[in-house]
Formats: C-alpha cells, sequence, structure tokens
C-alpha cells in the first residue's frame, strides 16, 4: 500500500514535484483523477515506519486535498489538507471575490456528516465533517506528524459559541483516553492539555467566555486584513507549525481518526494542514 502502479498516478506525482518552490501555494482536491481521498494518505501523508493495514474515509472528497509550496506561507511546504469546506478554496487565489480574508464564507461541502468525538471537543453541533479512519501497525515506538490549523472563524467568532473543531484520535494497546473506542486525542496545545481550537488558539484580545482560553496567543498568527503582510492563504488565522505525539507499542495494531467540522454553523470553514511524510 505504499505506492500506486497507475500510470494517471506516476504522471501526476512527477507533475507535484516538478513544481518550481517559488510558486504560491497550490491545492489539488482528492477528487481530481488519479487522486482520491484515500490515495492521498497512502502516497502524501504517511513517512516511513508504518505499514497500513486499511484507510477509510468519511466526507466530501473535495473537502480534501494536496497542497504544495506552502512553506513561505505556513511554514509547512507539502502535503495534505482537510476542510469543513472545499480543499481547493485553502489558497487566498483559488477563493472567489466574495470571500475574502476577513471573513468571508469559503464554502460549504456537501457532506453534511457529523462526528460525536469533535461534539466533545468543541461543544457545539458539528457540521460538514471530513474524516479518515487509518488502521496501521507502527514499526517504531513513537507516531508524531506536524500540521498547522487554520479558521475563517478568527477573530469575529473567537470565544463565541461558534468554535469549529478538529481531533487526531488515537487508540489501540496501551491507549485509554475518554473518546470513541478509548481514543485519546493528540492535538493538543504544546507543553498543555489544551486541545486545538479557535476558543483555545487565538489572538488573546476578546474576553474569555464558556470555555474559552486566551492565554495561548504567543501560537496565534493573523491574516486578517489588518495585517500588514497577508499571506496567501483564505483563513484569517492560523497557528504554528505543532507536532501530535502519541507512544505506541511496535507491531502491535493501532487506529488513528483525522477528523474536522464545522461547529455551531455550516458556513465559516476550517482546515488543517498535515505535512507530508511526516
Amino acid at each position: 500500500m505504499k505506492s500506486l502502479k497507475q500510470a494517471g498516478w506516476l504522471t501526476l506525482l512527477i507533475c507535484f514535484f516538478s513544481t518550481s518552490l517559488f510558486s504560491q501555494m497550490e491545492v489539488t482536491p482528492g477528487n481530481v483523477v488519479p487522486l482520491t481521498p484515500e490515495n492521498l494518505i497512502t502516497n502524501i501523508f504517511l513517512g516511513d515506519g508504518v505499514e497500513v493495514n486499511n484507510v477509510t474515509y468519511v466526507g466530501d472528497p473535495a473537502a480534501v486535498g494536496y497542497f504544495q509550496n506552502a512553506e513561505p506561507d505556513i511554514n509547512i511546504g507539502r502535503g495534505i489538507v482537510m476542510s469543513s469546506g472545499f480543499a481547493e478554496d485553502a489558497p487566498g487565489a483559488n477563493c472567489p471575490a466574495a470571500c475574502g480574508n476577513s471573513g468571508g464564507i469559503t464554502s460549504g461541502n456537501t457532506s453534511g456528516g457529523t462526528d460525536n468525538d469533535l461534539f466533545i471537543v468543541s461543544g457545539d453541533p458539528i457540521n460538514d465533517v471530513a474524516s479518515y479512519i487509518i488502521e496501521f501497525v507502527p514499526l517504531a515506538d513513537t507516531l508524531r506528524f506536524d500540521y498547522v490549523f487554520a479558521s475563517e472563524e478568527y477573530d469575529n467568532f473567537t470565544c463565541s459559541s461558534v468554535n469549529d473543531a478538529f481531533g487526531f484520535f488515537i487508540w489501540g494497546p496501551g491507549i485509554a483516553g475518554p473518546y470513541s473506542n478509548g481514543a485519546e486525542n493528540i492535538a493538543l496545545v504544546p507543553g498543555t492539555t489544551d486541545e486545538v481550537s479557535i476558543n483555545t488558539v487565538n489572538e488573546g484580545l476578546e474576553p474569555p467566555g464558556p470555555n474559552c482560553i486566551t492565554t495561548n496567543s504567543q501560537f496565534f498568527n493573523s491574516n486578517a486584513d489588518a495585517n500588514p503582510q497577508p499571506i496567501n492563504l483564505e483563513y484569517n488565522g492560523f497557528t504554528d507549525v505543532f507536532t501530535a505525539t502519541a507512544i505506541v507499542t511496535p507491531c502491535e495494531t493501532y487506529f488513528i481518526k483525522l477528523a474536522i467540522g464545522d461547529g455551531g454553523d455550516e458556513i465559516y470553514d476550517s482546515a488543517v494542514f498535515l505535512q507530508a511524510k511526516s
């Protein structure tokens, strides 16, 4: 499952890696042949040290995609993006004129799905879920990957009842968490037990509300119109590069769910950018 043999996939892969390093961020959505949501995981996201038994995707195929040339924008060069909207709208240059990065509506995907674990993280009803479940066998004792969370909910809805959610839920031997299947959420603010969302990583200027934390602003980057150097990213704000880490038992079978959804509404989108081969 490490590679695909189709000629179409190989051609597209060559095109991916021959793109100029000086280009702006580009996104190819997971519904563009020969890409599929599943081979984004097996061919782009996963690095060495894991054997994959199965990949299951739930959501709109256009909600995920391959991104590249993003190093100047989010400090991750390439990987896969998961969105509660359409992945191709992530670069600011791709978004329709109606959705500028001052709080516009990027898109509304058609999945309409929900997820009980994301509801626990958000505290709000969850819509437009994009979700992977990966069954894998680690060959070493530590699982880690780098990611950036970004959202259109910043800053107008910080500390409000609208709280888009995402999580990386892992379960298997030695793990006992509060989520489905005894999973633990390893998407945490560095040095804390705070799960990552707009209500836990933000500019820190809003008065704290229920379940809202304003003390992690050192990890937040604004991309609003007032920013003197807005980057090529549709979302109004985004986190630093965070690392999700879990200690695992080599050669045992584990599962991880990567999920994102709109909390409290179906319009203002959020996204997670996952570094390739991490």
